[in-house]
């Protein structure tokens, strides 16, 4: 019995740690050596410890994928949007890389979906079984204050990286104000709950209180240094809400009365937040908000015309210019594109339609009525803390992108508030109580063939990422390294040489072709630049900016015909881009086509309303120069 249990614990503490390396490195990698130092590099750090954790996910909770290891609904939901991920791969209108790896992690692929669910499910496993839940804040917090140092690093303007500047200046590892600002809401939140649950047992001494206390505060001044309201919205959502819980649980009238009065209070601000209320123009007065609102019904728009599979995976931005209206242009200004809803649910429905809602909202949804029921019934510990940071960590989700390193984290605590709410005996899971049933010999043998594909499965991902998906970026900045003089033209024509290679990689996007083209006309050579611009639009049909660039480098060699083409998929794209129209015009004429140029330049005239007086009167001016109007 006794051997059985450490199996169990050994068993237990690999699945764990496995967990959390990949918590660690989807947190803490960032590498220079990457065109996108940030997201990129996280994604694959993350992606090469995954088949441990599906190897230790499945020998931990036993999943023989048999009907009886299923029984419980929590596991079915988690095959199923497994099984969905792969049919959005195969079925998604995106190209198949896009659709794996997303672009510039902003936007998240279906492979950190994968890796998301993963952890949620194991998550799920440990807490429904013999987990103590605070192991897990504990390790959430310790990993975060990492980042936390490398924050104050920059906030004394110590950091020994160059991307350190502007605006924009304490982002930490996370790349972004706005994600740093959220994950460090989440250690905070942690180091509340260790602070108000812990000393029942899980630690002990007025020392840990004090270093608790401490990072606490030192979350909370990071979070305010980033100047990004998402944190601190974050943290008092939080206490927030287990103020409401605590006084609802008191069985006074008055504290039931005052749990009422601040839940209306929180309605009213979450309605002025997500539609138009009392407080609406105090949280509005910046305009962020509002344009974000813009973002969502553009989603909206999008999920409608395209309820089934969505516009594809990590398409919004390449259909955001067609969908919104001309009053929603000039609100946001014509040339002002994003490529996130900004609301993790509605790019979901935009991007994946109702496939992807079955995959990614369901497991938000059961897990909150779950976990609501649950936390309404008993008293006030751990587990409510919990749930309620599952909940503050999805609301963000509501107006904020699923960077990865965030993202993982919302489906870690995911899956431990499931875990936590709908926990039960052991004993009575029938899946349970057989990981062991392989005795002697063979489970050696077993787990040793199990240790060799995983190890080898791990290498087989790390050279591919390396070799192939990574080549790009490397290959990028390895490039660009290199100093080029025109007095020496070695390093011109390597520069050259080079640029063609990389342009011929696969695993490119289009800011990969828009900065190589960019370079090679800085090098003279603008020919050159213009066939990686058509390789780029060949490769991407809808990327507005790729065609306006290729445009204007046919119009510098004068092949009017050619920069008419271009232009005309421009107009397709954005029919209300007035300054296009003009240029339009201006290529058909030049082609010696004035027809097709006047009715051009007509189209201009009738989409002015949504510039501003002064690039109207600059459009005017080209059309009158041309002697179009």
């Amino acid at each position: 019995m006794a051997k059985k249990a450490n199996e169990e614990r050994l068993s237990e503490n690999r699945l764990f740690h496995t967990m959390f390396l990949i918590l660690g490195l989807g947190t803490l990698v960032v590498s220079t050596n990457f065109f996108d130092p940030i997201n990129l590099p996280k994604l694959f750090a993350v992606l090469v410890p995954l088949p441990w954790l599906i190897s230790n996910l499945t020998q931990f909770a036993n999943l023989r994928f048999g009907l009886v290891h299923f029984q419980d609904f929590p596991k079915r939901m988690f095959s199923l949007s497994i099984f969905l991920i792969a049919v959005i791969c195969a079925l998604s209108p995106s190209p198949i890389e896009r659709s794996l790896i997303g672009t510039w992690g902003r936007n998240n692929g279906m492979l950190t979906a994968l890796v998301s669910i993963l952890l949620a499910w194991s998550a799920y496993e440990l807490a429904k079984r013999t987990l103590e839940p605070l192991r897990f804040v504990f390790w959430a917090h310790n990993i975060l204050l990492v980042t936390a140092a490398y924050g104050l690093i920059q906030v004394i303007g110590a950091d020994p990286i160059s991307w350190s500047s502007g605006n924009m200046r304490i982002f930490s590892t996370f790349g972004n104000t706005n994600f740093a600002a959220a994950a460090w809401a989440l250690g905070a939140i942690c180091s509340s709950i260790l602070l108000l649950f812990g000393r029942n047992g899980f630690f002990k001494g007025n020392y840990q209180i004090l270093l608790l206390s401490i990072s606490f505060l030192v979350y909370c001044f990071l979070a305010y240094r980033t100047g990004s309201i998402q944190g601190l919205a974050a943290i008092a959502s939080f206490h927030f809400l287990l103020l409401i819980l605590k006084l609802w649980k008191l069985r006074l009238i008055f504290s039931k009365v005052i749990s009422g009065l601040l839940i209306l209070i929180g309605l009213t601000v979450a309605h002025s937040l997500y539609f138009s209320g009392p407080f609406t123009s105090l949280i509005s007065s910046a305009g962020s908000l509002g344009f974000r609102k813009i973002y969502w019904s553009i989603g909206a728009k999008m999920f409608s015309e395209n309820p089934i599979l969505g516009i594809g995976v990590d398409s919004y931005g390449d259909y955001y210019r067609t969908v919104r209206s001309a009053e929603m242009a000039k609100a946001t200004s014509i040339d002002l594109i994003v490529n996130n809803a900004h609301n993790s649910f509605i790019q979901t429905l935009a991007t994946l339609g109702i496939v992807g809602a079955v995959a990614i909202i369901f497991p938000v949804i059961l897990t909150l009525t779950i976990g609501s029921r649950r936390v309404w019934i008993n008293e006030v510990d751990a587990t409510s803390a919990i749930f309620l940071l599952f909940v503050t960590l999805w609301l963000l989700a509501t107006f904020s992108i699923d960077n990865i390193s965030i993202t993982l984290w919302n489906w870690v605590f995911l899956g431990l508030a499931l875990g936590l709410c709908s926990k039960r005996d052991v004993q009575q899971d029938s899946a349970y109580g057989r990981v062991n049933s392989v005795k002697g010999t063979k489970k050696k043998q077993l787990y040793e063939l199990r240790k060799l594909l995983t190890n080898g499965a791990s290498i087989l991902i790390f050279v591919v990422l390396f070799a192939q998906v990574s080549s790009p970026d490397r290959a990028i900045v390895a490039t660009f390294k290199s100093p080029v003089s025109f007095e020496q033209p070695d390093t011109v024509n390597n520069r050259l040489e080079k640029i063609e290679d990389i342009s011929r990689m696969r695993f490119l996007d289009p800011q990969h072709f828009m900065i190589l083209a960019r370079a090679l006309v800085e090098l003279q050579q603008v020919p050159q630049a213009t066939s990686v611009l058509q390789r780029g639009t060949d490769w991407y049909p809808r990327d507005f900016a790729l065609f306006d660039y290729l445009s204007n480098t046919l119009e510098q060699q004068g092949k009017w015909s050619e920069a008419a083409i271009a232009r005309q998929r421009q107009v397709e794209l954005d029919p209300r881009h007035a300054r296009v129209w003009s240029y339009l015009a201006k290529d058909l004429f030049q082609a010696g086509d004035e027809a097709s140029a006047r009715r051009a330049a007509q189209r201009a005239l009738e989409n002015f309303n949504v510039f501003p007086q002064g690039d109207q009167e600059s459009i005017k001016k080209l059309l009158m120069e041309l002697g179009l109007i």
